[in-house]
């Protein structure tokens, strides 16, 4: 396949898969709790993603220096996963979804400070723009008008959202490089299994508390959950992977997923926010675009 065709291939599998898992994961959030949906939603992208093995069954090296690295992208993608379910169980999800995105941003800043990647001007521009996004999207200054404190209902969500933004984004340049092996895809299986424990220990040994749940009518809608979300990280992972000239297509199309999310619930959830929170939304989404270009 051509290496462009790959890259928007690739993009197209993160934009639509993230955007659909973000959309799907509210309600299911709303019956069982951020815990619950992470954990179970994390265990069945593992087994749709070990189906790709059939085609591809390299494996990573298994040392001490990667199993310890695991585990730490596991927890710091748990700790964001759960900040974002449950901004989403509390806010909107058509805001909380394209503030979480900015991990990108904050991804591009961390390859510039540590792994002495360029950061040109249109970077500076999309930086720019997300920043005055996230200052436009998280606050109703028309709620502040009548009175209401931090815009009452609207804002709700953003310290998590902020949260999951700042652990993805600081994790996300290292798991790229840790990808760059082969066996990248047993490494993204394993990863969710990590992050599973984590819940399962954190669940059962800190909480005291059951992971199981009684509603069975979720079941279909958190496996497409699941499903989605191991299609979009999936998608984007092998865009990646498959061809390295790519990666900017792969991450320009990709960070369009809140997008897909906002739309979404927008026209299904009825889900309405003031005119600057919107304008906030195109800026982030505009940034997140510009940013992987140059």
């Amino acid at each position: 396949m051509d290496d462009i065709l790959i890259g928007l291939a690739g993009g197209l599998m993160g934009m639509f898969g993230l955007g659909l898992s973000d959309f799907l994961a509210k309600k299911v959030v709303d019956q069982i709790g951020p815990l619950r949906t992470l954990l179970y939603a994390q265990l069945i992208g593992a087994v749709f993603l070990s189906l790709y093995l059939l085609k591809d069954s390299a494996l990573p090296e298994i040392s001490p220096v990667n199993l310890i690295k695991l585990v730490m992208f596991g927890a710091a993608f748990a700790g964001g996963y759960l900040a974002f379910y449950r901004g989403i169980e509390i806010g909107k999800v058509s805001m909380v979804s394209p503030i979480s995105s900015s991990d990108t941003i904050v991804a591009a800043a961390v390859s510039f400070l540590f792994l002495h990647e360029a950061f040109s001007g249109v970077k500076l521009l999309a930086l720019t723009l997300v920043i005055f996004g996230l200052l436009a999207a998280s606050i109703d200054f028309h709620g502040l008008r009548l009175g209401r404190r931090w815009g009452g209902q609207l804002s709700r969500g953003v310290p998590y959202a902020l949260v999951c933004m700042l652990a993805f984004g600081l994790f996300l340049p290292f798991w790229d490089h840790f990808l760059e092996q082969p066996g990248w895809m047993v490494l993204n299986i394993m990863v969710r299994l990590v992050m599973a424990m984590i819940l399962i220990i954190f669940a059962v040994g800190i909480k005291k508390t059951s992971i199981g749940f009684k509603n069975k009518g979720l079941i279909p809608r958190l496996t497409a959950v699941g499903f989605f979300e191991a299609l979009g990280a999936g998608g984007v992972a092998w865009g990646f992977a498959t061809s390295s000239d790519t990666t900017s297509i792969v991450i320009a199309v990709s960070s369009a997923y809140s997008l897909v999310t906002a739309m979404l619930a927008f026209f299904i959830l009825k889900e309405r926010l003031a005119r600057n929170q919107y304008w906030g939304v195109a800026m982030i989404v505009a940034g997140l675009f510009l940013i992987p270009l140059v």
